[in-house]
């Protein structure tokens, strides 16, 4: 377990958040932070549809992806952006786009991620 965090290292880190996002807790829970470090290097976390069967099954593979336990068969942050685009955008190619310029049509599984990742940094009582 001792190895040196890495670019995989940081998809990993954004799928346990975008998890979180989209079921409400982390991928693994447990009383004790050892369980939880045995969790996230030996289990595998409950499968999105199980917990939220309504959420489009591409964005469901795309988190398990960014999940998986072998750093070598995640994804690059590259592909984690190309994988985002077809939910995001219904298929269509996203191009850099200058500054001031509206992003693309973000579905509502999105929208849900965004608004609770907004919410829960804010701090409390603003």
């Amino acid at each position: 377990m001792r190895r040196p965090a890495e670019p995989p290292s940081d998809v990993y880190a954004l799928g346990c958040v975008l998890y979180q996002l989209v079921t409400g807790h982390p991928p693994f829970l447990a009383d004790e932070p050892a369980s939880i470090m045995f969790q996230h290097v030996r289990r595998e976390p409950v499968p999105l549809s199980e917990l939220r069967p309504e959420l489009a099954r591409d964005v469901e593979a795309l988190l398990l992806w960014m999940l998986t336990k072998d750093p070598t068969e995640r994804p690059t942050a590259a592909q984690v952006a190309d994988g985002v685009q077809p939910p995001v955008t219904g298929g269509l190619p996203v191009r850099g786009q200058p500054r001031g310029r509206c992003a693309p049509e973000l579905s509502p599984d999105w929208h849900w991620c965004c608004r609770q990742l907004s919410e829960s940094s804010s701090p409390q009582g603003m």
